[in-house]
């Protein structure tokens, strides 16, 4: 039952393909902490997560796939067995799908990209389709061979037009730049803190506007005064209209009040992979005091919380 591949080619392609599940298993259990995420909704977004033991149930599935062959060739009363040759070709892919699954669950959690799933998704049909077409080749069933390049020829189209506009659309990059600047003296004021933070940020806020800005409060009924324990100006510019999507750059300058530091984080992609409505209108250094008096007089705001504040369709400044 346990036997390997006989054809040495297709023993040697499952044996390299359970050795990458193995490095991906334990790279996996060691580095990762925390859950795996091992689905993705229709926008690209994890919806589903699992323990660690989901990479040793593929591993345990890609071993188990490396003698799937003799099943598959197994003479039964009605049936026509498959050749070695095709068998062995079949449970080479058995082996792919496995891995391949597992090398995405485990690159997507250092390196999250929304198109990566569709990625996985092409590799594995289309390795599919390659394995089966060199099983033809080898044993020169020239019919099937030609339906089977005709058939995976239109699938491979199909699947590069889509990996193209999947990474055009979704792919982003996305990190801090600087982290922890000090900032001379964080004032409440917000011209004043401004001032100074569009300062610190202005060798990554060239031809950016600032169209947002966020944070939390504190609302002091008894002074009847807002305090802020974090505030965050985003600054933005479009890039590429005629791109798929649109290509975006976003500056992210985070206050940590307590701490009176400033982190900067960047984002350039494709503008369907940045999270929230950024509004393109430019926010005015002006208006920036009407935010403490929404805050004050709107009935809807809580005592703390968090708030953003952007142009709204009319041109005046909203809070919310």
């Amino acid at each position: 039952m346990f036997r390997l591949p006989p054809v040495r080619l297709w023993r040697i392609i499952s044996l390299v393909l359970l050795m990458l599940s193995i490095v991906f298993t334990l790279t996996g259990t060691f580095f990762i902490q925390g859950e795996i995420v091992i689905h993705w909704n229709s926008s690209g977004e994890p919806d589903g997560s699992a323990g660690k033991w989901i990479l040793w149930a593929l591993l345990l599935l890609a071993f188990l796939s490396l003698f799937t062959h003799t099943s598959l060739s197994k003479k039964r009363p009605g049936s026509n067995p498959l050749s070695e040759e095709m068998s062995c070709a079949l449970s080479s892919g058995l082996v792919m799908i496995w891995t391949v699954t597992e090398m995405i669950l485990v690159i997507y959690h250092f390196y999250p990209s929304k198109s990566l799933s569709s990625i996985g998704l092409s590799i594995i049909i289309c390795g599919f389709f390659a394995f089966f077409m060199l099983a033809c080749i080898r044993r020169r069933k020239r019919k099937i061979l030609y339906a089977g390049i005709a058939a995976a020829g239109a699938v491979v189209l199909l699947v590069i037009v889509f990996i193209i506009k999947a990474v055009n659309y979704e792919s982003y990059s996305y990190g801090s730049v600087e982290k922890d600047i000090p900032l001379e003296a964080v004032s409440q004021d917000w011209n004043t803190l401004y001032t100074e933070v569009s300062g610190k940020c202005a060798s990554y806020t060239k031809d950016h506007t600032l169209v947002r800005i966020e944070g939390a409060y504190t609302r002091n009924q008894a002074d009847d005064k807002v305090d802020y324990s974090e505030i965050v100006f985003i600054f933005y510019q479009y890039i590429d209209e005629n791109a798929e999507g649109g290509r975006i750059s976003v500056v992210e300058a985070e206050i940590n009040m307590p701490a009176n530091t400033l982190d900067i984080r960047r984002f350039y992609g494709a503008g369907k992979a940045y999270g929230g409505f950024l509004g393109s209108e430019e926010i005015k250094t002006d208006e920036l005091d009407v935010i403490t008096e929404s805050i004050q007089n709107n009935p809807d705001m809580k005592d703390s919380g968090y708030f953003t504040s952007r142009i709204g369709r009319d041109g005046e400044l909203v809070v919310y």
